[in-house]
């Protein structure tokens, strides 16, 4: 085909690709435009103006980290942190839990392989934090009867969140909860999926507000800051060890509350945050007087072939034995399998940070609400 020569059939492509654009541009001014036309200046202000979140009102302001965790001495027993489920935690992670227990004479070993029983069968308390992967029938088993016989149960757990991860192929989220659905159940427990929040009693951020003890169950504490933590119920005899400050919230309810985010039944403690143990926040505001309970509720165990914690079971409550007298287990032997011991007097080196940093992580609550009004959705009973 000669230069000059047209190509009827290339024109006609070339029309109607024309056509398409120009249909493509004017449906995008059409829809970009149909909002501004509907809703004025005036509404959009209005829209913005609720009471549930006032900018103005938002709180900033971080909370010193200065205090040192109080613990007794003279302590004789073993504490079996639980690694076997895939808990979620590294040797750093609990660093100031970890030294508090070995300054007050305990011995700490990490159970990372086999069954629970063995593990028991020689401690006086053991610490379960955010596993991912379900206790099944023979380890709530053992542990119901741990507690029967006196030993003493901590539960840290987490809310719904979401793990955001990144790689060649892009960005990549997925869901991330604690599984303790089985082990709640065992002990009549319930742990919310969604995270609780406050506007303004919080250490700098929403997402990590400040609870308050229930009476004098926390060390007398008045400002537990807790990171993106979940709510905690007893559906037994359990009794709420902490609370939201009023104006509390809980992602996907409406209801606006001091939503309990610790409890406490006899030999059972049950926290819905995992976090407030680390360094650079166990000791922010009030948390070291918690931490401080929190130690002295583990020393309070008795081993399970202990006579004088035989008929302790869920009621043991202030660690006697019943008639006043104080049961710390006289000693305990550290050769089962699967459990890596630490001596008592083993310092742990639990830091001082010079500061409270920013919190940091890949993951965030699964369906995070930006506060821009009352969330919705289903609430969530507390207690």
């Amino acid at each position: 085909m000669a230069l000059g020569d047209r190509d009827p059939d290339r024109a006609g492509w070339g029309m109607r690709v024309a056509v398409l654009v120009a249909v493509a541009v004017a449906t995008a001014l059409v829809v970009g435009g149909i909002p501004g036309l509907l809703v004025g200046a005036g509404d959009r202000a209005a829209a913005l103006n609720t009471t549930e979140y006032d900018p103005a009102e938002l709180g900033t302001e971080r909370i010193p980290a200065n205090g040192t965790v109080a613990v007794g001495d003279g302590g004789d027993g073993t504490v079996v942190i639980d690694r076997s489920h895939t808990n979620r935690f590294s040797r750093t992670d609990i660093d100031p839990l970890y030294g508090a227990l070995s300054r007050a004479g305990y011995d700490v070993a990490i159970h990372d392989r086999g069954d629970l029983a063995p593990a028991l069968a020689n401690a006086s308390a053991v610490v379960v934090i955010d596993p991912a992967v379900e206790y099944d029938e023979a380890d709530t088993d053992a542990l119901a009867a741990f507690t029967e016989g006196g030993g003493r149960l901590l539960v840290l757990g987490e809310p719904n969140r979401v793990v955001v991860g990144g790689g060649l192929g892009g960005v990549t989220t997925s869901q991330r909860h604690s599984h303790l659905a089985n082990l709640a159940a065992e002990f009549d427990l319930d742990f919310s999926t969604g995270y609780v929040y406050h506007q303004r009693a919080h250490d700098g951020y929403y997402k990590n507000p400040l609870a308050e003890p229930v009476g004098d169950a926390a060390g007398n504490g008045a400002d537990v800051a807790l990171y993106t933590a979940a709510t905690v119920r007893s559906t037994g005899d359990g009794d709420p060890v902490l609370r939201m400050r009023p104006g509390g919230r809980l992602s996907g309810s409406d209801e606006v509350r001091p939503y309990p985010v610790a409890v406490r039944d006899g030999n059972v403690l049950a926290v819905g945050d995992a976090s407030f143990v680390a360094p650079g926040r166990y000791n922010v505001g009030d948390n070291e007087r918690f931490l401080s309970y929190v130690v002295a509720f583990l020393a309070g165990g008795e081993r399970p072939d202990d006579p004088a914690g035989a008929d302790a079971g869920r009621d043991g409550g202030d660690g006697t034995d019943g008639d006043g007298r104080d049961g710390t287990p006289t000693g305990s032997d550290s050769g089962t399998p699967g459990t890596t011991p630490t001596p008592a007097g083993t310092p742990s080196g639990t830091p001082e940070p010079t500061g409270t940093p920013e919190p940091t992580g890949t993951s965030e609550p699964a369906g995070t609400p930006e506060p821009t009004g009352t969330p919705s959705g289903p609430g969530t009973p507390g207690t």
